[in-house]
């Protein structure tokens, strides 16, 4: 579903993130409540401006927060805002028909369940899995790989179930692994100009087989960094906008693209009424980014034990090596004077 970005020219619309409210009373109304207070308490300085700006209507919502997301695009409440945002993304129009539950299949039987963050059949039957990183992630090809093998196990018991199971094959259908990151490894940095991805499986000899795995790779800071300093002028720029921004400027200037992102901004100003629920979504998410950051950091440093291991090594051997030279040296001056 394409939208019509209005005139340049329009006038920013008041209010757009609704009547500001003074930072003493939204702090007010947490001390009050000792639950509320703890929670406060707890998130990091970063994460409590961000709370503090978002209920005084200072900025929009941090999308990417995983429950945020899926409050926004829960096909529940909207199924057009999903499907919307799919279709720009795969350059296809789908819908969504229903988000499936998180539970993963096994690919191996001593490999853990597969948790991701929201998995979605379309109406064609295609699977989809929307996967939201905030941190980035060492290996995230391999990653990604291992999700979609997720979702062709799971489309494959599925239909195992359907029927006649020599036509199992004959009824899979393709399983996107969508993947967007807030913040992204080197390899992204690599492309600075492009900020979406898209990959399939082809033979390089031209042949024609319907392989099933599509990938997308959406890094948003590498998005942020091409619009740096300038208007938003595509449908797909728009859509990653509303994920990658949240400070009133370009709140205004989404608001004015199309109606669809104004009622976004403004289910955002409802939820903003309820400051228990929003902190409480803005506590548990800031304590999963402190795990998966936690989780990387120990990959990170994992990864340099192994090669710090890798250099002793090479450097026990070269001293191994010169040692036995000298050695030898030695028994042959030894030799040559007893001569």
């Amino acid at each position: 579903m394409c939208m019509q970005k209005k005139n340049a020219g329009e006038s920013r619309p008041k209010g757009i993130l609704g009547d500001q409210i003074p930072r003493e009373e939204i702090l007010e109304r947490i001390h009050q409540d000792p639950e509320m207070c703890q929670q406060y308490e707890q998130m990091p300085p970063f994460g409590q401006e961000q709370f503090l700006n978002y209920c005084c209507g200072v900025s929009g919502l941090a999308v990417c927060y995983d429950p945020f997301f899926k409050r926004i695009f829960n096909p529940e409440r909207d199924p057009r805002r999903l499907s919307d945002f799919l279709s720009c993304i795969l350059g296809e129009d789908v819908k969504v028909r229903c988000v499936l539950p998180l539970e993963g299949g096994r690919i191996m039987v001593s490999s853990p369940y597969i948790i991701m963050d929201i998995v979605i059949e379309l109406s064609d039957g295609s699977l989809a899995n929307v996967e939201i990183q905030k941190n980035p992630y060492k290996f995230p090809g391999q990653r990604a790989a291992c999700y979609s093998s997720d979702l062709v196990l799971r489309q494959y018991s599925r239909r195992s179930g359907d029927g006649d199971d020599r036509m199992i094959y004959g009824k899979m259908h393709n399983v996107y692994t969508i993947v967007i990151l807030e913040e992204s490894t080197a390899e992204f940095h690599r492309h600075p100009e492009e900020y979406i991805h898209r990959s399939e499986q082809r033979f390089d000899t031209g042949l024609k087989l319907p392989l099933l795995q599509k990938y997308v790779y959406i890094p948003l800071d590498v998005y942020r960094k091409n619009l740096h300093n300038r208007n938003i002028k595509t449908e797909l720029e728009a859509w990653l906008g509303f994920l990658a921004f949240d400070d009133v400027g370009r709140v205004w200037e989404l608001s004015n693209w199309s109606p669809q992102f104004r009622e976004m901004y403004q289910d955002m100003v409802e939820f903003r009424r309820d400051i228990k629920e929003v902190l409480g979504m803005f506590s548990e998410a800031l304590l999963e980014m402190d795990r998966n950051t936690a989780k990387y950091m120990t990959e990170e440093l994992e990864q340099e034990v192994k090669e710090l291991k890798k250099t002793l090594e090479a450097q026990k051997q070269e001293y191994e090596s010169i040692i036995t030279a000298l050695r030898q040296e030695i028994i042959d001056l030894k030799a040559h004077q007893n001569q």
